[in-house]
C-alpha cells in the first residue's frame, strides 16, 4: 500500500480540515467508505475527535459511514510489519525489565540513583529509608 502525502490548509483547524478532505475523496454513491484507510494521529483523543467529526459529516449529508482504522503514532510500528511471535503483554514486559535490572551491577552509579541513608522519622527510634 503506497502512502500519499497531502498538505492541508493552515487557515482552519486541522481535524475539521482532515474530515472535510477525507469526505471529499472517499464519498461515493451516498457511502463515506474509509474501510481501507489507516489514519494515524498524534493521540487517542485526536482519533476520537476525528471520528466524531466524520460521523457528524456523514449524518449531516445523509451518508453511510464505514469507519476507518485509527491509531496513534506509538502503535504505528506494529502495523508496518508482520510479527513472527505474539507481543508480550504488560506483565511479561514488566517481569523482563525486573530481570534485566537485577542482572545489572548494583554499584553502577552512572545508571542507578543513590539510596538515601535511613532517617529517624519518629521519636521511638524507628527508621524509614527515604529515597
Amino acid at each position: 500500500m503506497a502512502a500519499n502525502r497531502e498538505f492541508l490548509d493552515w487557515d482552519c483547524p486541522a481535524l475539521p480540515a482532515a474530515a472535510n478532505w477525507l469526505a471529499d475523496r472517499y464519498t461515493r454513491n451516498d457511502v463515506f467508505d474509509l474501510s481501507e484507510s489507516l489514519l494515524v494521529l498524534p493521540g487517542a483523543r485526536a482519533g476520537r475527535r476525528l471520528l466524531e467529526l466524520l460521523v457528524d459529516h456523514a449524518t449531516e449529508n445523509s451518508l453511510r459511514l464505514v469507519s476507518p482504522t485509527t491509531l496513534t503514532v506509538g502503535t504505528l510500528p506494529e502495523q508496518l510489519y508482520v510479527s513472527q511471535k505474539p507481543f508480550a503483554d504488560d506483565l511479561v514486559q514488566r517481569c523482563a525489565w525486573v530481570a534485566a535490572l537485577k542482572q545489572t551491577q548494583q554499584n553502577n552509579s552512572a545508571t542507578s540513583p543513590r539510596t538515601a541513608p535511613a532517617t529517624t522519622i519518629r521519636g521511638d527510634g524507628s527508621t524509614w529509608p527515604i529515597s
